[in-house]
Order: structure tokens, then sequence, then C-alpha cells
């Protein structure tokens, strides 16, 4: 009991500070929504992924409808606009006419990936097989802006229409010899349509945007919901250290200890505060997650021992900082120097399976107490895991704390 009067009032204290409610509250839940734009924003990562290829039909033919029909069948991600658009705006388009200029300018920006022209007469080129060219259009082709599959995929649909064009023309010139049937060849290019629809063997082409190759990385409030709720653990549970000081340096603590109260408690109760205060500020990043319609997987027993864990690690850590530091201004730095560090470098702030973090530094932060609680997270709300995928993750933060507490308590026994 006398540990938690202790942890109590040490809350007391900490809630009519007016500061309190600022860093505790809503500098944490702004920072979330902020940090959610650039690593996804609001997109919903359960949702469908597109292709968006932009169509100029100008020639408006059953043949032209055939290839479109035929692309869509080749690649079950394809967008086609403004053809597929519908109420949602999927295709982007707001309340501007589709327009030459503006399928050039969307691709300039990067709203779309390509774009396709198809002239008039294509479908009487198709009939009578002469020549003909459409236009693809599309930005170079890079790692993350590839553009070959949607050629491939405008490619296998003029296969198909070629083919049936030619089974039509062959049997128009066979029956136009034998004097048969003049209807015949109409027969024969539905016949063939139907073969193309129920082919036993088929290849269907889906491209995974560069942004979501890797299934294990975050996007949106994945990544900003733990990423800001632990580094700001770090901040409220680091800060302890600085409050273990004063206490110290103006007799607080001393006072307290001529009582009935052991040294070991009265520290019991100081950090059993502070990991009170780091699991509250996980609560409110993650309240405003749910706000915003973000799942955290389906084992919320493992979410809460994974960041019990990783707070009882900071506290560790704040107390062994307690007997470092000689100062306030020295504690309140070195914290800060700590939280701004190890949370970059540990996937805080972004994804550490991002392509452009090198290896070297996915390996360092891999190595911090936050690298080991985002891939916790990771596993979590990414990868739907259960307890047992996060049991190394919280069995590693626990056993840091224990020896980050026992440092620190042999340095407290040795001072006095």
């Amino acid at each position: 009991m006398k540990i938690w009067h202790i942890a109590l009032n040490d809350l007391l204290v900490t809630r009519s500070s007016p500061s309190t409610w600022l860093f505790l509250f809503a500098v944490p839940a702004i920072l979330v929504v902020v940090l959610a734009l650039p690593n996804g924003g609001f997109q919903d990562p359960n949702a469908p992924v597109y292709q968006r290829l932009d169509v100029i039909d100008s020639d408006q033919s059953p043949a032209s409808s055939d290839l479109l029909m035929h692309m869509r069948r080749a690649n079950a991600t394809l967008l086609l606009c403004p053809i597929d658009n519908d109420e949602t705006d999927r295709c982007g388009l707001g309340d501007a006419a589709f327009t030459l200029e503006l399928a050039t300018e969307r691709l300039r920006q990067g709203r779309t990936e390509g774009y396709l022209t198809i002239p008039a007469g294509f479908g009487e080129a198709v009939i009578g097989q002469t020549p003909f060219k459409l236009g693809f259009y599309s930005l170079p082709t890079t790692e993350l802006n590839p553009q070959e599959p949607l050629l491939q995929t405008v490619n296998a649909a003029l296969t198909r229409v070629n083919a049936l064009a030619t089974a039509q023309r062959f049997a128009d010139v066979l029956y136009a010899d034998l004097g048969g049937n003049p209807e015949f060849s109409q027969q024969v290019y539905q016949r063939a349509q139907s073969y193309w629809a129920t082919e036993p063997i088929t290849i269907r082409f889906e491209q995974t945007p560069a942004a979501t190759i890797n299934s294990d990385q975050p996007v949106g409030f994945q990544q900003s919901v733990p990423g800001t709720g632990s580094m700001y653990v770090m901040n409220v549970v680091l800060a302890g250290s600085v409050v273990l000081l004063l206490e110290r340096k103006q007799g607080t603590m001393q006072r307290i200890l001529t009582m009935p109260v052991s040294q070991g408690a009265f520290i019991a109760g100081k950090m059993l505060s502070r990991v009170i205060l780091g699991m509250i500020q996980f609560m409110v990043a993650f309240a405003v997650g749910l706000l915003f319609g973000t799942r955290y997987g389906s084992d919320p027993i493992a979410l809460i021992l994974l960041m019990f864990a990783f707070v009882l690690c900071i506290s560790g850590l704040a107390l062994l900082l307690a007997t470092v530091i000689k100062s306030e201004e020295q504690g309140s730095g070195l914290a800060l120097f700590l939280m701004l560090t190890l949370a970059p470098l540990g996937g805080a702030w972004w994804s550490l399976e991002l392509e452009f973090i090198p290896e070297f530094m996915r390996v360092i932060g891999n190595l911090t107490p936050v690298g080991w609680v985002m891939n916790g997270f990771n596993k979590l709300i990414v990868q739907d895991g259960g307890l047992i995928a996060v049991l190394p993750n919280i069995g590693i933060l626990v056993a840091v704390a224990g020896v980050l507490f026992a440092i620190a308590s042999y340095r407290l026994r040795y001072e006095q």
C-alpha cells in the first residue's frame, strides 16, 4: 500500500500541472494525425488497390468495347477512366470534362499510370485486318513506377481481339469461296468469343503498388499510432529521472525515508506512477486511432502486454538515468536526446521496412527498445498475429528492463 500511496501522490502532483493536459493528451493526439499523413494518410490498408489507365475511345465500336473488356479480364486491378468511374470518383476526375489535355496532365502529375487512345477507324481496321496503331503513353519506367505491365495488359487484349477478328475473316473467305451461308462468319466469331470466355488455362496479372510490396509495412495510422505512443511514453517516463533527482536534492526523499518507508518502496512508487502515465500515453494515442477507424489486430491482451513491457523497459532506463545525471538541465537534455534519437532510429517516425532505410540502420534500429516494440506492434496490427508471435518482443523488453533496474538499484545502494 505504501508503494501505491507514493505513486498516487505523484500522479496527483503531476495532474495539478497545467502543462500535463497539453503534453499528455493534446500534443500526442495531434501528432498521431500529422504523422499519419506521410505514412499513407487516411487510406484503408485493406481497401482494393487499382491501377488507373485513362482511355480516350474515339472509335466507340464493338471492337473497341471488346478491347476494353479483355483488358479488364487480363488485369483485375485495372481501373479504366472515365469509363469505370463511379459516384465515389475512384478515378479522381472531380467535375472536370475528360479530354486529351486532361489525360496528359493527369499522367504528368502521377494521378494515373498512363493513358490509351483508340482513334476512329479501329473497328474497321480490326474487321479488315489492316495495319492500325493505338496510342499508349506513360512516364519513364522506374522501380517505383513500372509501366510495362500495363502495356502487357493492352497487348494481351489486342491479341484476343485480333484472334477473334482473324477467325471471322477466315470464315468470310472460306464460305465466300464455297458459296456458303454469309451469316456463318458471325456465328464463328460468337463461338470464338465463348471459347475465350471459358478457356481452361489462364494467367491473370495483378500488380502490387511499390508502396505496399512489403506486407509487413504499416501505413497511415498503423504507423503513426504506435509510433507516436512509443515516443511520448519515452517523453513522460524519462522525465521521471528528473523528478527523482529533484526530490533527492530538495530532501523530499530523505524526509520520506525517515518514516516507515524503505528506499525500495519509495523508488518503486515513483516508478509505478511513471508506468501508469506511460500506459495512459499509449491509451491516448490508440484512442485517436480508433476515432479514425484504425484496427489493431485480434489480440488486445497481447497488445496491452507489449505496451506494458515497453513502458517497464523505459522506466528502467529512467531509473538508471536518475543515478547518472547531476542537474535538472542535464537530465532534461539527456532525456530529450534519447527520445529524439531512439524514436526515429527504432521506427517510430517511419517504418524500418521502407526502401530508403540503409540495412545497417535497420539492424541498429532493431536493437533498440523502440525497434522491438514497433516490430511487435507490426506483428499484431499489420500481420494480425497473436500473443505467441510477440512473446520474443515482450521477453526481450522485460529482460532489458530487469537488467536496467538491477544496475540502477546497485548504483543507488552504492551512493547511499
